[in-house]
């Protein structure tokens, strides 16, 4: 995996240049991804991103249904996509995220989820896939509906971004992140499709709505989310319900999907072309020292009603 401190060539956004000048600290730019792929399918609008567990691949959904692998062994070749994923029911995918209880090398599993709106339910669907050397395939094994497991979705802007808290374990479920693009908020629900329970919602750190990627760090228990609307990183800390840092990284430009690699130190973008061709990039990335005291005061959304079986809009967002 090609790994560098300085960029290979120059950057040509301004997100990229503010990061390669040292502006934006943790994140310095290195490379794009699979240029000559995005412009052979420009069509696709990036969407959720996540990476492999190995670090060999990365795996994307898109707003039309599409299921993307980018090749992280050479990044100008050996990527696929996959126009329909079999079992998945209609489209607008975006979030992605691998329960490494449920990946191995030889039996690869990825989560994907359908955003929904007041009047379709947000899917969660488990997803069996082969990636190697530009071969791809992907069928659907398992799905759950997370409408128990979130407040009602007042309109079509429901789930936005998908992120792993923990990975199964022991019979116990992987339990993720789902952000609310309405509100910015995230809450916590089980790959069986149940909510956590009722304080398990957190502000997704600006304030506002519009959050459109989301990781978790485990080892520091931060939540790191992509505020589109701000251009911008929140660090939330989930036991503190708070946000400890931000930090911008933003192109101007529609960025859906956020993903932190913590072993290899590399941070990846995708950006939703809007019919212009998508963009992935990858950054250098250092963990920040001293993330553990909180920057605002905002309430907790915790004490949330789940949509559960009543009639969609009937309900609020807590």
């Amino acid at each position: 995996m090609p790994v560098t401190d300085s960029p290979t060539s120059e950057p040509t956004t301004r997100w990229e240049s503010e990061v390669a000048q040292g502006k934006s600290d943790p994140f310095r730019f290195f490379s794009k991804i699979g240029e000559e792929f995005w412009d052979d399918n420009k069509d696709l609008e990036a969407s959720g991103i996540d990476v492999a567990p190995d670090g060999s691949h990365l795996i994307l959904v898109s707003d039309e249904g599409e299921i993307i692998f980018l090749n992280l062994r050479d990044y100008e070749s050996g990527h696929c996509k996959i126009s329909s994923i079999s079992g998945v029911d209609g489209d607008d995918l975006e979030g992605v995220a691998i329960d490494p209880g449920a990946w191995d090398p030889d039996d690869m599993h990825v989560y994907i989820v359908h955003e929904g709106a007041d009047d379709d339910d947000p899917i969660l669907y488990k997803v069996s896939y082969e990636f190697n050397d530009g071969r791809c395939s992907a069928r659907v094994v398992d799905s759950a509906n997370l409408e128990g497991a979130i407040p009602c979705m007042k309109t079509s802007n429901g789930i936005e971004s998908l992120g792993l808290k923990s990975a199964s374990s022991g019979g116990d479920p992987a339990v993720f992140f789902v952000g609310i693009q309405d509100t910015g908020n995230v809450y916590e629900v089980t790959s069986e499709g149940e909510s956590t329970g009722s304080d398990s919602c957190y502000e997704g750190g600006m304030g506002g709505d519009d959050i459109s990627g989301a990781t978790y760090s485990s080892k520091y228990g931060h939540l790191w989310s992509y505020v589109e609307s701000k251009n911008s990183i929140a660090v939330v800390d989930p036991a503190q319900d708070c946000t400890v840092a931000t930090y911008r990284i933003g192109s101007g430009m529609d960025e859906e999907g956020l993903a932190l690699d913590f072993e290899h130190k590399l941070l990846y973008m995708a950006v939703d072309g809007q019919g212009d061709g998508s963009v992935v990039s990858v950054y250098n990335f250092t963990y920040p020292q001293g993330l553990d005291e909180c920057i605002d005061s905002r309430g907790s959304c915790g004490g949330f009603k789940v949509c559960g079986g009543k009639k969609r809009g009937n309900n609020f967002f807590g």
